[in-house]
Formats: structure tokens, C-alpha cells, sequence
């Protein structure tokens, strides 16, 4: 596990020197990352002007200039010049016994990546009005304007099924009205017999729209949704079928993989499922997106979530996952890896160790991971940070073969209920978005590290469950969960409660409406006593869009909204109903108060869901200040010890990582001290305290904690 390796550099690095002496030195630079696994699938991905113009335009000539190498960033590089190098590449990974070698072809899915800020007002600045503080994007995309009949309206991306208006003069497509599969299809394979190509990343834009949540109306149709992913797994379908041999990887929206879905029309489990995707990148660009841009719903919790719900969905497929490691952008002018070394070290351990709960056992969820970028301008990443990145993966593999188990609660993936909801969608959230709430109340201590599919949840065991939008529970799905929550196994139930089926409701006193109460508007909250006291506030900004629980004597209400209960606890049974309110703009990219609400909502969630720790050995993680959070999670080894994996990550609404954190983590009386793992604890201390030892640590840091396997005395 996680020893799949591709890297990422820009084509124009190769400009300015003899190819025979930049690929050596980018191999003795390299070739650490790879070598951790010899036999490993590993891989260069180059970026050549991101544009598909760049095959497109393909028409025969191998001295033809390439249509997105244009100045002032790239030399005008011929198709014939890229094929030299891309041999020289693959010649060079062969000298050095660099076995299963891809060199990959990025394509991005826009029509242009020209932005001017003065000119256009569509630059991305950066947080000055310096110049060199923005993204310098400067492609011009011709390909596309000159295709208007290539719809991107009905889909919001390029609709692959679209006919083309083939050019005079065309040498390479035969066929008279093709589609753009097939087009693009016919376009890269003579691309590739001169180029040398063998696998080709499809990045932004073009499975779903890039970084935007939602759209208008929160859901695509079903039926064009389900027109969109055949229109994807027939451009696969076609490329497989023209090159058995082509390694195809697919790259995520870096939002929410259900928005995907939900208001995109991108269904990733039947696009994997047909066989023809072989990885997916999930862009796990915590930093970058948190830290820099800002936003802070692409952030980290956001991101873990997002790939827990990609494994769920992969699971049983052939296709493989990846997680994204940012370093620094060759062409955007943050640097993640350097400014803030700390929280990508976190990204590491906490995205390769997210788990895939099966029947017979915990298997690591990713497969190995997509490093980007390598290069930054004309600097190629610093061999001290490739050390440090090695060092890192090394350390993270040797704790994955001691064979760790997540603790904490395990989200649970119902695809039949998912299902049925979007195919019969309706304009409010009924729990749908279950990366989005699993990120939120990660924030606040509730340590979820691994997911499972329903259809298995019979044979799992965990210290909790998260089961959002409960539709389509079968019998035995709900004879399982009614039995862990009477075996006194936390269950968390995230959306509309009326969606429960009618007999557990039954068995569990549920009292629900028959028609859901509706608002319009962020409305007013009120959070019980004991709650409220240990939260700080009695009242709350929601954006409850509906409410279907009500009243009963056997559960007890915590926060109250739309007339009713929103959140209430079960009086004898570890059960908690939560119905999720909504983003309260539908195409909010960022993270703030008005998307979400007040904060103190996922807060009082993780107090009421998390009140009694979490396993045999009841660790739990209460912070100082709910203000400056700890992103809090663990895992147990065989021999009874665990590691705490705790995150000085938030950035803006939601916290402050320039301030250190403390906090108090309980650990059921074992003893507590620095892991091995991690050579140097960061600035912060640990102190031992009645109740457990109480932790501090410095700003943009993260801490690996070990925790031993008996009481001490």
C-alpha cells in the first residue's frame, strides 16, 4: 500500500539546457521518490500547456508546432521535439531500473488558460497587489472558440458526446460527424505514436466543473446526470478500446465528491466501474486552498472526507485511488511544503492512513500518491525537501505494516439511499452532502479515519457509525445498526429523520412529521442548558431548510430549530439525530458564516455525538478554546498501544493556526509521550494532569502522539 508514485513538472523546466543533462539531473533529484518501491507503478506526469488544443490540433505533421507551447513561457516545441524527449525520459528511467515507468500527458478541461487581472478581470490574485503574488496563467485556448458546436452547457463541462464540425484539410479522423471521443480518440493515438505518451491525466475541468460547489439548483436532472457519466465512460471506453495499454487517471473537482455527484451529474463509482479508469487522484491541496487562495471549504478536514467518500466509491472497481501531496506550483505562487511543512506532513500521515473498513479486516485506502509539482519556475524542488518527503512516506509505510486500525466512528457509504435520493431529487439537502458534515464536526473533535459500504456493515466492527441520508435501509442493515446502538456502539444519523425506516423508528421511539417543516432563511437555533454551557451560547444561527423530527419522551433535544428538534440524543442509547441544515449559498466557494452558519452547530454536534471518548480506551481530545481548534484523530496497533495524530490546521473562519493550541486529551489512565515516528516534536509541551495529559502545540504544526497499551500507576 501507497507506494504508487507519479510526479508532476512542467514541460518548459526542460527549456534552456541540453534534454540528456535536464533529465539526468531531474532523475538524481527524482529518483529517491521513486525508488521506495522498485517495482512500484510510478510515473512523470508533464504539463504542456494544459490545453487539450495541444492534441487537437494534432493533424500529422511531426514538426508541426504545438498548438499551447506559446511564449513567453514555452520555446515553440514541435510534436517531434516532445517525442525525443519523452524517449529520453523513458530511456533514462530504464538505465536506472525504474520498472512499470509511465510518462503522462495532463490535460486540463478549459478552453483557455489565459487570465489577464487588469485586463480581463478574471486573474487570479494572490493576498497583495503584488505581480508576483498571481497566478500567471497565459495559454490561449483557440481549439474550443473555434468549436462552438462543442456544447458546455448542458453538462457545465465539455460534453464528450457532441458532434464535431471536422476541419478541411483533417488527416488523422476518418469519420465524417464524429463525436468528440471518438475525435479526441483518433487525434491521440497518431499524438502518441510521435510523441510517446503511454498514459494521460485528466485534470481539472474535465470529469466535473473545477473548485465550484454546487450550481442553482443544487441538482443535476437525473436523467442528464446519468447522460453525463455515459458520455465520460465512453471516451474511456474509447481510448481502452483503440489502447489497450493506456494508463487513464482521472482527478477530482477538489470540492466534495457527493456535490460531484449531487449537483454535477458526475457518478465516480460507475465511471470506475466500467473498468477503463485505472487511478483517481483525489487533489487533496489542503494548504494551498486553506492557506493561501483562501478556500476554506477545499481545506483539510474537507479534503480527508472527500477522499474517505472516494474509497467507498472505488471499492470493488478496478480503479485505484490516489492522494495528492502539494509542494510548491509552477505557476501559482504559493509554497505549502516549505511555508508550511508542518500541516503537509499532517496531509500525509492522515490522507495515507484514511482506511477502507472490509469484511475480514482494515485494508489502507489509497494506493499510493501524486506528488505536485516538482518544479517551481526554473528551480527544480530542493533535494533537502525530497529527502524530507521520502523520510516522511518511509515513515508513514513502516507504522501502515505494523497493521493500524482507525479508531474513532466510520462513516458508512449507502449507496442504494444515495441513489434514490438523487434520482428523485427535491430543492432541500435530505443528508446528501456526507464528506461536507463528516469535515465540520472533524473540526471539532470527532476523529473519523475510515468509511465502509453499507452492504458490509453487518460484518464491521467500529467504535461508532456515521450514516447519513438514511434512505433505503433494508432489514438487515437495520437489524445491524439497532444491535450495535444496543451493544452500546455510538451511531450518529446525519439528514432527514423521516427517512428512517418506519419500523426502526418504531423500535427506537422516533417521532417524526409526515410533512417536513420548511424555511427559507438562516433562522434562529436554541441549544439546551447543559449544552449550552459547555458550548458558551444559548443560541445559534441555522440554516435549516427543513425539519422532520419532533418531540419524544425518549430522546432529549439539544438544539432546537424551525419549532423543533435538530439535533437530539437518545435518553438510553448511544444515538444521536442530527438533520444537517444546508450550504446557504448554493455556489459558495468559501468557507464563512453565511455558507454554514454559526460554528458552535458542529461543536455542539461533536459534544453531544462524541460525550463518552471513543473505544476501549475512551480517548478524547477537548480543547482549550473551541476558537483554536485540534484536528484530532488515532489509531490502535495489535499490541494494544495507539498513536493520536493531532493538526494545528485552520485557517479563517474557523480557527486561527497562527496561534498555538491546547487542549486536554484524555487517555483512560495510559501513559503519553512523543512517537517515534515523529523525530522532532515540534515547540509545545506535555503534561500529565488529572484526568489525562493536557498538550500544546505550536502554530501550523502537527504531532504524532503515542499513547502506551496499559495504565500507568
Amino acid at each position: 500500500m501507497n507506494r504508487a508514485c507519479f510526479l508532476e513538472i512542467d514541460l518548459y523546466w526542460f527549456q534552456g539546457g541540453a534534454p540528456g543533462d535536464r533529465i539526468r539531473q531531474l532523475f538524481d533529484r527524482l529518483a529517491p521518490l521513486w525508488n521506495r518501491d522498485p517495482s512500484a507503478r510510478k510515473g512523470l506526469a508533464l504539463c504542456v500547456g494544459w490545453l487539450f488544443d495541444s492534441v487537437l490540433y494534432w493533424n500529422g505533421d511531426p514538426d508541426g508546432v504545438i498548438a499551447t507551447c506559446q511564449p513567453p513561457t514555452y520555446e515553440p516545441w514541435t510534436y517531434a521535439r516532445l517525442g525525443t524527449l519523452v524517449g529520453e525520459i523513458r530511456q533514462e528511467a530504464g538505465r536506472r531500473s525504474l520498472a512499470d515507468f509511465h510518462v503522462a500527458l495532463i490535460l486540463l478541461g478549459g478552453e483557455t488558460m489565459e487570465y489577464d487581472a487588469d485586463a480581463t478581470c478574471e486573474g487570479w490574485s494572490g493576498r497583495t497587489e503584488e505581480r508576483t503574488e498571481r497566478a500567471h496563467y497565459n495559454i490561449r485556448g483557440r481549439w474550443f472558440p473555434e468549436h462552438p458546436e462543442i456544447d458546455r452547457s448542458r453538462f457545465g463541462t465539455l460534453d464528450f458526446g457532441s458532434r464535431v464540425r471536422v476541419p478541411v484539410g483533417e488527416q488523422t479522423c476518418t469519420s465524417p460527424e464524429p463525436t468528440l471521443s471518438e475525435y479526441f480518440t483518433s487525434k491521440f493515438a497518431g499524438f502518441r505514436q510521435v510523441t510517446g505518451f503511454d498514459t494521460i491525466v485528466f485534470r481539472d475541468g474535465v470529469f466535473m466543473p473545477a473548485y465550484r460547489r454546487g450550481n442553482r439548483d443544487r441538482y443535476m436532472d437525473p436523467e442528464t446526470a446519468r447522460a453525463h457519466t455515459d458520455s465520460l465512460v465512453d471516451l474511456l471506453t474509447r481510448l481502452k478500446t483503440a489502447m489497450p495499454d493506456i494508463v487513464l487517471i482521472g482527478y477530482d473537482s477538489g470540492t466534495s465528491s457527493m456535490e460531484e455527484w449531487r449537483s454535477h451529474g458526475f457518478d465516480l463509482e460507475r465511471t470506475a466501474a466500467s473498468g477503463c479508469l485505472d487511478l483517481w487522484i483525489t487533489q487533496t491541496w489542503a494548504s494551498a486552498w486553506q492557506d493561501y487562495w483562501p478556500a476554506h471549504s477545499m481545506g483539510y478536514t474537507f479534503q480527508l472526507a472527500n477522499l474517505l467518500v472516494d474509497l467507498a466509491m472505488l471499492a470493488g472497481t478496478p480503479c485505484r485511488s490516489l492522494f495528492l501531496i502539494e509542494t510548491f506550483d509552477a505557476w501559482e505562487p504559493w509554497d505549502s511544503i516549505h511555508q508550511y511543512p508542518g500541516k503537509v506532513d499532517w496531509e500525509i500521515w492522515a490522507y495515507s492512513h484514511a482506511a477502507l473498513r472490509r469484511p475480514g479486516g482494515v485494508v489502507a485506502g489509497a494506493s499510493g500518491c501524486y506528488i505536485s509539482w516538482m518544479n517551481r519556475g526554473p528551480d527544480l524542488i530542493p533535494a533537502e525537501t525530497v529527502q524530507h518527503l521520502c523520510n516522511t512516506l518511509d515513515r508513514c509505510q513502516a507504522d501502515l505494516a505494523r497493521g493500524p486500525v482507525p479508531g474513532g466512528p466510520c462513516l458508512v457509504y449507502h449507496r442504494p439511499g444515495l441513489e434514490s435520493l438523487l434520482n428523485h431529487p427535491e430543492p432541500v439537502s435530505r443528508g446528501e452532502e456526507m464528506d461536507d458534515w463528516t469535515a465540520m464536526i472533524m473540526k471539532y473533535g470527532v476523529p473519523v479515519l475510515s468509511i465502509t459500504r453499507s452492504e458490509w456493515l453487518e460484518d464491521i466492527q467500529a467504535d461508532g457509525f456515521l450514516v447519513p441520508a438514511p434512505a433505503c435501509l433494508d432489514p438487515v442493515l437495520e437489524t445491524s445498526l439497532e444491535t450495535r446502538l444496543r451493544q452500546g456502539i455510538p451511531i450518529l444519523f446525519m439528514g432527514r429523520a423521516a427517512l428512517l425506516p418506519e419500523r426502526l423508528r418504531r423500535s427506537l421511539a422516533i417521532r417524526t412529521r409526515e410533512d417536513p417543516v420548511t424555511g427559507c432563511l438562516a433562522s434562529f437555533a436554541r441549544v439546551s442548558g447543559a449544552l449550552a454551557r459547555r458550548i458558551g451560547a444559548t443560541g445559534l444561527q441555522v440554516l435549516q431548510r427543513q425539519r422532520t423530527l419532533d418531540e419524544s419522551p425518549d430522546w432529549e433535544t439539544a438544539i432546537e430549530g424551525l419549532g423543533g428538534p435538530v439535533l437530539s440524543r437518545h435518553r438510553s442509547l448511544p444515538c444521536v439525530i442530527w438533520e444537517t441544515p444546508e450550504w446557504g449559498t448554493p455556489m459558495e466557494l468559501h468557507l464563512t458564516t453565511r455558507s454554514v452558519g454559526s460554528l458552535q452547530l458542529y461543536l455542539s454536534v461533536s459534544e453531544v455525538f462524541g460525550a463518552d471518548g471513543w473505544g476501549p480506551s475512551s480517548l478524547r481530545w477537548t480543547g482549550e478554546d473551541w476558537q483554536k481548534p485540534a484536528c484530532f484523530h488515532f489509531w490502535r496497533y495489535p499490541d494494544g498501544t495507539a498513536t493520536v495524530l493531532l493538526g494545528n490546521l485552520e485557517t479563517g473562519t474557523t480557527g486561527s493556526s497562527q496561534f498555538a493550541i491546547k487542549g486536554l486529551l484524555q487517555a483512560a489512565g495510559r501513559p503519553v509521550g512523543p512517537h517515534p515516528a515523529h523525530a522532532a516534536w515540534p515547540p509545545g509541551w506535555i503534561r500529565p494532569q488529572p484526568g489525562g495529559f493536557r498538550i500544546a502545540l505550536a502554530p501550523h504544526r502537527m504531532a504524532l502522539v503515542l499513547v502506551g497499551g496499559q495504565p500507568s500507576d
